[in-house]
């Protein structure tokens, strides 16, 4: 997979986006005010986000690592934002530790911290052609292998997580083995079916996804990882 160090829209549409084909940018988005505010040192800056905006706001969050078992794979709670921080850079190894903001629309529930990822990257398209954005920050933390149904531009803020994809496959060479098949982790891999990619995203590492590309993301060590995404879609497609 094509690991890029700058490229314009232009070049990005023509190349990846009307191809459908994922893609990595190197060190791309250091620009982002986000990079530098939310951490401290190689940290996750967890004070910053707790002193300069109110962050009382419920959000849910995840409990444990994902459980097959489970309905949709995960316990979840819904906690103030302020507490979901204290909880996980205060309990590393702790019961709390492995509590996870995932899928959160957190710049519409803070809206303030808006300004932290302005001016949103280039490559994406005009604000009325991108869904949403979210934010994800845990620790110890796995999404089990799912697609999307739009196009995705994923940015490493803080720590580092491996990612794992997949190409998207003809009907019958990946079965939903539950009720929806949208469901996480409910699937089962064709035996010819290959890996296509294995890559580690760093802070100011971003990566596209096209729409119905298989993937699943992991944290790498302890520390507390953060990253956004934009889900978007171009006219043209």
């Amino acid at each position: 997979m094509l690991e890029l160090s700058g490229i314009c829209r232009a070049e990005f549409c023509s190349r990846f986006v009307d191809k459908q084909l994922p893609c990595v940018f190197k060190q791309q988005f250091n620009y982002l005010p986000a990079i530098h505010r939310w951490r401290k040192g190689i940290d996750f800056n967890t004070e910053y986000l707790l002193t300069k905006f109110d962050t009382s706001n419920l959000v849910d969050v995840e409990m444990g690592r994902y459980n097959p078992e489970l309905e949709n794979g995960f316990i979840r709670t819904r906690i103030p934002f302020n507490m979901f921080l204290r909880m996980i850079s205060e309990n590393e190894d702790g019961q709390f530790g492995d509590l996870y903001l995932s899928q959160t629309p957190l710049f519409s529930i803070v809206p303030e911290l808006v300004k932290d990822l302005e001016p949103i990257p280039g490559i994406l398209p005009d604000r009325r052609n991108i869904f949403t954005t979210n934010a994800w920050i845990g620790r110890r933390t796995f999404t089990a292998r799912h697609f999307d149904l739009n196009d995705n531009l994923y940015v490493m803020i803080t720590g580092r997580k491996q990612v794992r994809l997949w190409k998207p496959t003809g009907e019958g060479a990946w079965k939903p083995q539950g009720s929806s098949e949208y469901n996480y982790g409910n699937f089962k891999i064709a035996k010819d079916e290959q890996l296509y990619a294995e890559i580690e995203l760093q802070p100011g590492d971003g990566l596209y996804i096209p729409q119905r590309w298989w993937h699943e993301m992991e944290s790498v060590g302890k520390e507390i990882t953060a990253s956004v995404n934009w889900w978007f879609y171009e006219t043209s497609n």
